[in-house]
């Protein structure tokens, strides 16, 4: 199939399979048209914002550019009795509403609580690699450690039990917008079922995890029902592990473009943690959110009328050249890297999940690289084919065990 990277390529789930012509048009557009309209077959029109700056603007205004109706976009406008709209998962709120439900389970992923877990996280990262090296010399790191080890940290933090991960990794998969219909509505009633054992247990007998804040959060004094438990489970379970694993994967695979850079964290670890924000930038996992303006505005001086959707392009902000110079050069020594706009911007919608990711990826390259050597690929990386959140899901790997 060929693609047209133009922006309507934006609504082609198969046009981030090729990013680096997708990187290559944003930045086209962020240096000559930062704000442009878009518009196609299949899809509601949108103005494509690039912008670093005015990302952060529209993130700092709330109120004026809201996330309803919708802040993902489809590759076709989907019918008001949708399941989507029914759910109406924690990202489709705004105002007091959203505050409201965001605060159930966001004492779970303050950076203060991460600090409490860290030695659980620690262990588990060890165990991810010990499941690698046991799997060599040859394995699918995406399948063997970045698609396990996110899911497991959720798995303990909600206190579900490890036997099931592989039910909750299919639930996962429902969250993915470009599914089958059928095997999603298949997906999501057995969710329903599971949760639902969850939420009687828990409300039984509260236990101390995020399964019983989610099971006996209220919002206005009174308690979440269905189908809005399961929907708050279910982004917690998919939010804090498939953007994370698509970190891992393509932080991993840039490292093994750059073995000079691989080197460097090997003798000197204490940088790790600036390159998992370089990695972050880099890697823009979710590539978009939108919003609607609820009045008449202008952005960059472009007239934005009431009603009309812009998509907040935090793949394109991520190489703005005037926040980070020669933003398309990978570099873990990157200074002010931090600055990346990966979990969105400084507002409200800012990723609940982005103290256990920055964790995660800081304790598993630690011990990744103090363990494995020779790394490199042994085939070709594979790429989610989707229009909002994707990267590297498949990365063949050739490796030893070692000190490095």
């Amino acid at each position: 199939m060929t693609i047209t990277f133009t922006p309507e390529a934006l609504a082609d789930r198969t046009a981030w399979t090729r990013p680096e012509a997708m990187f290559e048009m944003l930045g086209e557009y962020r240096r000559k048209e930062p704000v442009v309209w878009v518009e196609g077959t299949g899809f509601l029109p949108f103005w494509l914002v690039t912008r670093y700056h005015d990302i952060m603007e529209i993130e700092r205004q709330p109120e004026l550019f809201t996330n309803r109706p919708g802040p993902i976009l489809a590759e076709a406008e989907p019918p008001a009795e949708t399941a989507e709209e029914d759910l109406k998962p924690l990202p489709h709120r705004d105002g007091e509403d959203h505050r409201a439900h965001r605060a159930i389970a966001q004492k779970w992923f303050k950076y203060g609580t991460m600090r409490q877990i860290e030695g659980h996280a620690a262990e588990l990262a060890v165990r991810s690699v010990d499941e690698l090296l046991a799997s060599g010399p040859e394995c699918d790191f995406a399948q063997v450690v970045a698609g396990r080890y996110p899911l497991r940290m959720i798995l303990s933090i909600l206190g579900l039990p490890e036997r099931d991960y592989e039910p909750m990794y299919r639930f996962t998969q429902i969250m993915v917008w470009d599914k089958d219909p059928d095997e999603a509505y298949r997906n999501w009633q057995e969710c329903l079922a599971y949760f639902d054992g969850v939420t009687a247990s828990r409300r039984r007998r509260p236990t101390d995890d995020l399964a019983s804040a989610i099971s006996n959060g209220t919002v206005a004094g009174k308690l979440l029902e269905e189908p809005e438990l399961t929907t708050y489970y279910m982004l917690i379970a998919d939010a804090g592990y498939e953007t994370t694993s698509f970190a891992m994967n393509g932080g991993l695979l840039e490292l093994l473009r750059h073995p000079e850079q691989l080197a460097l964290l090997r003798r000197e670890p204490a940088r790790i943690p600036d390159a998992v924000e370089e990695m972050l930038r880099w890697t823009s996992p979710a590539r978009h959110f939108m919003r609607t303006a609820q009045a008449d505005t202008e952005v960059s001086g472009v007239k934005i009328r009431k009603g009309e959707r812009l998509m907040l392009s935090y793949a394109a902000a991520n190489r703005d050249e005037q926040i980070f110079t020669d933003p398309e050069r990978f570099d873990v020594t990157r200074e002010g890297a931090g600055r990346h706009v990966a979990f969105g911007g400084r507002g409200p919608h800012h990723c609940l999940g982005a103290p256990i990711t920055r964790m995660e990826m800081r304790l598993l390259f630690a011990d990744l690289l103090a363990r494995v050597h020779d790394i490199e690929l042994a085939g070709e990386p594979g790429i989610a084919e989707s229009v909002f959140l994707t990267g590297v899901n498949a990365l063949p790997l050739r490796f030893s065990a070692g000190n490095g």
